[in-house]
């Protein structure tokens, strides 16, 4: 995630399709920024989504803007992948940083709160 993100907790990760088992996620904090582990099953290779529901806290001096996400894959299957990238973060967890995994991007949008809330007291 961005190093904007301060907070974060993971409510529920969902995949749109029924064949793709979730079977554990993580969520860890490295060098300032978050990173979200989930780990898949299924039998056949699937098309899917993942949906993440989150509660995210922005720094103060945040502005609203689009941030770059990168997302990294590993299929102990198949390691042909459209773009590669080295593995430092050892996605696969076989504690090799040295190996090849796929890599993607996308983005976030951060957006911010546009209300004023204000609090009176009238005494008197």
């Amino acid at each position: 995630m961005p190093e904007e993100i301060v907070g974060m907790e993971i409510n529920s990760i969902k995949s749109d399709n029924g064949n793709v088992t979730i079977t554990a996620n993580e969520l860890t904090k490295q060098n300032g920024k978050y990173l979200i582990k989930i780990l898949t099953q299924n039998e056949e290779p699937e098309v899917y989504t993942l949906t993440i529901d989150a509660n995210m806290t922005t720094a103060e001096n945040t502005s609203a803007d689009k941030k770059e996400i990168k997302l990294y894959a590993y299929n102990e299957k198949c390691n042909d992948y459209y773009k590669t990238i080295q593995d430092t973060y050892d996605v696969n967890t076989n504690s090799k940083t040295e190996e090849q995994v796929g890599e993607a991007t996308t983005n976030i949008e951060i957006i911010l709160p546009t209300k004023l809330v204000t609090y009176e007291t009238v005494t008197n």
